[in-house]
């Protein structure tokens, strides 16, 4: 009987070997395979196997294969802590929220009605319900912050969205902002978030990308411009050049006290003196 039962794991474990997806590259250990899964020590070729399947749906290692320990180490995509390998955020249709703009697996859990009143709870995980037209998202009441990583010096991946400066992370414009007040849009065009001020995001509504204050900030005082990248560069060229003007003014001043001493005789005729330091 032992040995009926180790014959049928050995049988089962060489169909699975057959049937899992494997290339013709030739490796002896995993990072060999940097482009495509692990390396299947039994054919001695890459396959992608059970490695290739990370903890969220619809995941996979990215490729080239990236090691973490944390999320961080992984820029866009997170680390799954049980491979220890940066994965994706999902390549399946079947791992996204409804509209695509996120992938259930990395926004909150939830039991139904848990959710804020612009999402609903999908298969677990709140998902947003905003609905998305050729790339552009519609508005709906409140900003919604998302899960999806960004970065400031990137362009948003969607129309009315933007990337939050404090999370590093994609959030969808609304009507108005957090805290009801309207948007306020700013002067400047922008290509990603460096190009507006450190309390603006970049929001491509239309082709035109243009800065607005961050939704989820609190509306600057009418001094807070002071505090602008721009303000600060233009203060510091003036008081370097303000000093500049005073050093030089001193030294010239010091120079000519040591070469010239000039007094003033009773009848109020100049008489000058000349000293000379030799």
């Amino acid at each position: 009987m032992l040995i009926f039962v180790i014959l049928f794991t050995i049988i089962s474990s060489i169909k699975t070997i057959e049937e899992e997806p494997c290339q013709t590259t030739f490796c002896t250990e995993n990072k060999d395979c940097q482009h495509y899964g692990y390396c299947n020590r039994t054919k001695n070729v890459c396959c992608l196997g059970a490695y290739g399947t990370c903890t969220n749906p619809g995941s996979r290692p990215v490729r080239p294969q990236i090691e973490c320990e944390t999320d961080n180490d992984c820029g866009y995509t997170y680390c799954d802590q049980q491979l220890k390998v940066c994965c994706s955020e999902g390549e399946s249709p079947d791992s996204h929220c409804n509209g695509g703009l996120t992938y259930y697996g990395i926004e909150p859990e939830c039991v139904e009605g848990s959710c804020q009143e612009d999402a609903e709870c999908f298969k677990g995980h709140c998902c947003p319900l905003h609905k998305v037209f050729d790339l552009t998202v519609e508005l709906r009441a409140l900003p919604y912050s998302l899960n999806v990583r960004c970065r400031n010096n990137e362009t948003p991946p969607f129309r009315n969205t933007f990337c939050r400066r404090d999370t590093e992370r994609l959030a969808i414009l609304g009507e108005t902002r957090v805290n009801g007040t309207k948007n306020v849009e700013t002067e400047r065009f922008c290509v990603s978030n460096l190009d507006c001020s450190l309390d603006s995001v970049c929001v491509f509504s239309t082709t035109i990308g243009r800065c607005l204050l961050d939704p989820f900030q609190e509306p600057r005082s009418e001094f807070d411009f002071l505090m602008d990248p721009i303000f600060i560069t233009l203060y510091s060229v003036v008081a370097v050049s303000f000093l500049s003007v005073l050093i030089m003014k001193a030294i010239h001043k010091v120079k000519k006290n040591d070469y010239y001493d000039g007094t003033f005789s009773t009848d109020h005729n100049l008489d000058c003196k000349f000293r000379y330091p030799y």
